[in-house]
C-alpha cells in the first residue's frame, strides 16, 4: 500500500459473487487504485480468487506488471516475469477456468437432478415470503405469513395502493421489512399460485400455491393498466456505480425553490453525487456520436481476423502432431477466450447504434425503460463528473 502509513491495508471483498469476471465493484475499486498508482503489493488466498478466466488473468498480470505492483497468493504461485513465468501461469488460469466450468456442470447436474427426477425446489437462499423450509428444504405454506400474502393480493385487486400494501405488511408482521419495490415483486411473483420456473420449463407441482390463479390475473391486469413505478423517475436506478468506492448509487433528489424536483444519484460512502439532467446529456451524446467508437471497433474487428488467423495455424500443427495436448490446450485457450471477449464487445458497441435514439424517448417511462435496457452497469466518477466505463446489456 502506497501512503503516508506504511502499514495501512485495504481489503477488497465481493461476498457471494463469483470471480468469473473482474466485473465486480470491490474488484474495480482495487483496480482504480492499482491505476492511481495506490498499491504496491496486493495479497490473494490463490489466484482464482482473482479470476478463473483465462483473458481476466491475462488482462490483470499485465495490468500490474505496467503498474509495478506485486502480487503474493496465499496457496498459489504465479510468476509474471518472464515469457517461461507467464507460461507457466497461464497454463493453472486454464485450469482455474476449468474447474470453474467443471463445478458449474455438477452443480446444473445436480440441479436438474432435484428438480426433474425427485421434484423438489432446487434453489436456496432467503425464503420467499409466507413460506418456510421443512427438513427436505422444499418450501412449504408458512399460514401467519401466508395470510399476509392473501391480503395483499386482495388489496392490490382492490386498487389500493403500494404504499398502504407495504404499510399493512409491515404493521402486520416483523419477520420482514417491505419497501415499495418488494411489495411489487410479491404481486407479480408466480411461485405465490405454484409455478416456478427453472431453465426455461414451468413447473407447477413443486411450490404449493397460496394465491388463487383469477386473483393472481386480476393484480396483473391491474398492474399492467396502472403500473406501480414510484420510482419512474429515476431512470438510471440500480445501474449508476461510484468509480471510487465501487458501490452502486442511491437515488435521491433535492427541490428548488420554485418548488422543481431535482434527481441525483448519491455514493453513500463518499457522500457525492451526480445529477441525473447531467448523465442523461452524456448518454444523449454518447448516443449520438458513438464515443468515437468507430475507431475502436474497426480494431477490435482487425483484431479478431487476427485470432482467428493464429487459431487456425495452432489447431492445424497440432493436426499434424507439432504439438502434445497441453502444449495445444495452454497456447489455444487463451486465444479462444480472447476471441470469445472481442466477440461480446462488438455486439455491445453493435447494440448502441440501434434505431431508437435516447434522445427520441419522451415519457418517464420510455427513458426509464431504455436505459435499463442498455445498461447494465455505468461507472462514473463523482469529483470530475465523468462516465469512467460503460458494460452494455448484450441485445
Amino acid at each position: 500500500m502506497k501512503s503516508n502509513n506504511e502499514n495501512e491495508i485495504k481489503y477488497y471483498i465481493d461476498r457471494g459473487i463469483s470471480a468469473s469476471s473482474l466485473e465486480r465493484p470491490e474488484m474495480k475499486r482495487m483496480i482504480n487504485d492499482i491505476k492511481s498508482s495506490k498499491l504496491d503489493l496486493i495479497f490473494a488466498y490463490d489466484f482464482s480468487r482473482i479470476s478463473r478466466e483465462v483473458i481476466d488473468s491475462a488482462i490483470f498480470l499485465k495490468l500490474i506488471k505496467k503498474y509495478k505492483v506485486e502480487l503474493k497468493c496465499l496457496y498459489d504461485d504465479i510468476k509474471n516475469e518472464t515469457a517461461s513465468d507467464r507460461f507457466g501461469s497461464f497454463v493453472k488460469f486454464s485450469y482455474n477456468q476449468y474447474e470453474r466450468e467443471k463445478v458449474s456442470e455438477r452443480t446444473n447436474t445436480g440441479l436438474d437432478y432435484i428438480v426433474n427426477v425427485k421434484h423438489r425446489y432446487p434453489f436456496g437462499g432467503p425464503i420467499l415470503f409466507g413460506y418456510r423450509r421443512d427438513k427436505d428444504k422444499n418450501l412449504v405454506i408458512d399460514d401467519e405469513n401466508a395470510d399476509l400474502v392473501k391480503r395483499a393480493f386482495i388489496m392490490a385487486s382492490e386498487n389500493k395502493k403500494i404504499k398502504e400494501i407495504k404499510e399493512f405488511l409491515n404493521d402486520n408482521q416483523s419477520k420482514k421489512k417491505f419497501i415499495n419495490e418488494t411489495v411489487k415483486y410479491l404481486l407479480t411473483n408466480e411461485k405465490y399460485i405454484g409455478v416456478m420456473n427453472y431453465k426455461g420449463k414451468r413447473y407447477d407441482d413443486i411450490i404449493p400455491k397460496i394465491i388463487d390463479k383469477n386473483l393472481y390475473e386480476k393484480v396483473s391486469r391491474i398492474i399492467s393498466r396502472r403500473p406501480y413505478k414510484d420510482n419512474d423517475k429515476y431512470y438510471f436506478d440500480q445501474v449508476l456505480v461510484c468509480g471510487n468506492c465501487g458501490i452502486v448509487l442511491r437515488c435521491t433528489h433535492g427541490t428548488s425553490h420554485t418548488g422543481e424536483k431535482h434527481y441525483y444519484y448519491k455514493c453513500k460512502k463518499c457522500k457525492k453525487m451526480i445529477s441525473q439532467k447531467k448523465l442523461e446529456k452524456k448518454i444523449t451524446i454518447l448516443n449520438f456520436n458513438g464515443n468515437g467508437d468507430e475507431e475502436k471497433i474497426k480494431k477490435l474487428k482487425n483484431k479478431k481476423y487476427s485470432l482467428k488467423k493464429r487459431i487456425n495455424k495452432i489447431r492445424e500443427r497440432y493436426v499434424d502432431k507439432q504439438f502434445t495436448d497441453r502444449e495445444f490446450l495452454s497456447l489455444i485457450l487463451p486465444l479462444e477466450d480472447e476471441l470469445t471477449v472481442i466477440e461480446r464487445t462488438l455486439k455491445r458497441y453493435k447494440s448502441m447504434y440501434r434505431k431508437q435514439l435516447y434522445a427520441d424517448m419522451v415519457t418517464d417511462e420510455d427513458k426509464k425503460n431504455y436505459i435499463q435496457a442498455n445498461f447494465q452497469m455505468i461507472t462514473v466518477d463523482l469529483e470530475s463528473k465523468r462516465i469512467l466505463d460503460i458494460i452494455y446489456k448484450d441485445i
